[in-house]
């Protein structure tokens, strides 16, 4: 009988210690992991900026036209030919701009009927292609009408052999502009302007179809490396070795010196 008692008390003793040591070990364990998350957050690499984006010309529309309240004109008229829902070539969708210039400097001004704040937007794309070899054009920021009843210009023009080459005859091209070159002064901007170098003359039209501000640069339409400056390169993700958190050795000190006490005193 007086064996039977020691027994349980004997298993009474390990439970008893089995659910100090518990106690005791578990804050300690939940103490050393509590920072783990955190540190495995600060250690992943910065996720790509949105795409999301104000698009001045394109497929999002109905008609595949400009968005509400944007028109478009050309400083000087005359012989000048805009056509806002040409059918070949297009980019995507049903429809592209077609822009013939005869007049040396003429600007093609897309301008909306209320200022535009681009302070969230880091690029202006485009996609554009030539109906001959060697049309130059450059791209400037607008602002507030003046008294000749054409935008002002603002800022630093940007070309588009500057940012990635002349429009090419066989294929659409992306292009994307960082707002930041274009050092306009101001975040409220009433459109943009695309500027024959050309000389006027007699030319064949430039094609442009989906113009759209955007935090991200647009995706190239082919492999194709550019001409002129580069994109900002993506960086590449660092690895993120795997997390063995630093336990301290507490955790198994401790139990051990509670079973080491329970044996000794039995």
């Amino acid at each position: 009988m007086v064996n039977e008692l020691k027994k349980i008390n004997k298993v009474r003793t390990v439970s008893l210690l089995a659910i100090l040591s518990l106690v005791i070990v578990l804050p300690i364990i939940f103490s050393q992991v509590k920072g783990m998350p955190q540190s495995a957050q600060a250690a992943q690499a910065p996720q790509p900026g949105g795409t999301a984006g104000f698009m001045i010309y394109g497929q999002a529309y109905v008609g595949d036209t400009f968005a509400p309240g944007w028109a478009a004109k050309t400083w000087y008229g005359g012989g000048n030919t805009i056509d806002l829902t040409n059918t070949t070539p297009v980019y995507d969708g049903t429809h592209s701009i077609s822009y013939q210039a005869t007049a040396p400097n003429d600007t093609l001004e897309l301008y909306g009927s209320t200022p535009l704040d681009i302070s969230q937007f880091k690029y202006l794309n485009m996609f554009g292609r030539g109906g001959m070899a060697g049309l130059r054009f450059q791209v400037t920021l607008l602002g507030p009408v003046e008294a000749n009843g054409n935008h002002r210009p603002i800022g630093t023009p940007l070309t588009f052999e500057g940012y990635g080459g002349i429009p090419p005859t066989d294929r659409w091209f992306v292009y994307g502009f960082p707002i930041e070159r274009f050092a306009a002064g101001t975040t409220q901007i009433y459109g943009i302007g695309i500027m024959d170098l050309n000389g006027g003359g007699n030319q064949f039209p430039v094609y442009i179809d989906e113009i759209a501000f955007s935090a991200a640069r647009a995706t190239e339409t082919t492999p194709t490396p550019q001409v002129g400056l580069p994109g900002t390169a993506t960086p590449i993700p660092t690895p993120i070795p795997p997390y063995y958190p630093n336990i301290s050795p507490w955790v198994f000190i401790v139990p051990a010196i509670i079973i080491f006490l329970a044996i000794f005193f039995e």
